[in-house]
């Protein structure tokens, strides 16, 4: 059975090799337990200022042969790319749209068109993507909202990686399941321990390590709420907090902000670093803070629940199907995140967040997710195959 991936996703071809950033290697792993993978992808070379790092081959899961680079579309999909996508398409027996992006959601209209079933792999939500950008953003958002409105109405099948939060926005009638796209591997042994220890020493006085994982570059990634907490705080006379950003991007717009509000010695900048780095980074945060205004079902808060950290989270998106209600605060309150902020001042409520987040995060684990994940994509492939592929 061929399958075809639609996606705005990045592959770079080195010689005979193909490399992909390591979220987007997990997708295509997954994927090709339905069978013989082709993808129409975006071109690496053609991507300014990468902030991904491209360093997990692909080979085993998707041949060179069956890659077809197209461009990014912005408004409508230029003829080069419809009749790519629709040569593609004609070519194999399932069309996988990993949505919400512009040439995959159009890929669904033709995929119908063809005859052939469509496949929304939904991890994101449009609106709020677009929403909380540029005003040239805010215009495309409401046409992006109703066309993926429309895509997860029609598709045949739909995989959200939310648990709630996506599927109501954009329901489907086809055959669907929520699982995360966090990749977690078991991890337990110590974690929890070394947190209740680290928070039952930490001494009066000492910094208050906070922490957000994302993009620098994304006004919609909201670090700017959590650094104007900061000053609140200072101006009330708590300056023992500090704040550490880490991820990749242009990150003047926040520096400036931080000088403005002169608080430049309680700003740490990390920048880009490995995963590995961010999980050694983390065992010494004392709280992580999410105040993302779009998401799908955050990985970082996820990662940062199985250190046993303590978080604060914005009602974006699944954060609230992540993190305890009591510390979700409305999205864009500099002043609910100063409310938690304090709140969390007290060791007793750190260590009962610690040991709750702790035991949520196991539930996104990869051996049982990918159970779920399995079960649902050879119930897809059974299905194509009853009714016959293409020869």
């Amino acid at each position: 059975m061929k399958v075809l991936l639609v996606t705005d996703q990045y592959l770079n071809i080195e010689g005979d090799q193909i490399f992909g950033p390591s979220n987007f290697t997990s997708v295509l792993k997954r994927l090709a337990i339905i069978g013989e993978l082709h993808a129409c992808v975006l071109d690496f070379k053609t991507k300014k200022n990468p902030i991904q790092i491209f360093n997990d081959q692909v080979n085993e899961y998707i041949k060179k042969e069956n890659l077809t680079f197209i461009n990014k579309s912005y408004i409508w999909p230029s003829r080069k790319t419809i009749r790519t996508l629709e040569k593609k398409i004609k070519q194999v027996d399932l069309v996988i749209g990993y949505v919400p992006a512009l040439n995959a959601e159009v890929a669904e209209r033709l995929a119908h068109k063809a005859g052939k079933k469509y496949f929304a792999l939904m991890v994101a939500c449009p609106w709020d993507g677009l929403w909380n950008q540029d005003w040239k953003r805010k215009i495309a958002a409401p046409y992006r909202f109703l066309l993926n409105r429309y895509v997860l109405r029609h598709s045949d099948y739909a995989l959200y990686v939310t648990n709630e939060f996506l599927q109501k926005r954009y329901p489907t009638v086809g055959n669907s399941v929520g699982i995360s796209n966090v990749v977690l591997l078991e991890n337990h042994v110590g974690v929890l321990d070394a947190r209740i220890q680290h928070i039952m020493e930490g001494q009066k006085g000492s910094p208050i390590k906070l922490a957000t994982t994302a993009m620098l570059n994304v006004k919609y990634k909201g670090q700017r709420f959590v650094i104007q907490a900061l000053k609140k705080l200072k101006d009330m006379g708590y300056t023992d907090y500090h704040y550490y950003l880490i991820g990749g991007g242009d990150d003047s717009n926040l520096r400036k902000l931080v000088y403005k509000l002169g608080i430049q010695d309680q700003i740490h900048f990390v920048g880009k670093i490995t995963h590995e780095e961010v999980f050694k980074l983390l065992d010494d945060i004392d709280i992580y803070v999410h105040p993302s205004l779009q998401e799908g079902l955050p990985r970082s808060v996820v990662e940062a629940m199985s250190r046993a950290l303590p978080c604060i989270g914005a009602r974006t998106a699944a954060i609230p199907e992540l993190i305890d209600d009591e510390f979700i605060v409305e999205r864009k309150s500099v002043n609910g995140i100063v409310n938690k902020l304090l709140k969390m001042r007290n060791k007793d409520i750190l260590i009962e967040q610690a040991q709750r987040n702790f035991e949520e995060a196991k539930k996104y684990e990869c051996h049982i997710l990918d159970v779920k994940r399995r079960i649902f994509y050879e119930s897809i492939r059974q299905d194509i195959e009853n009714q016959g592929t293409i020869q």
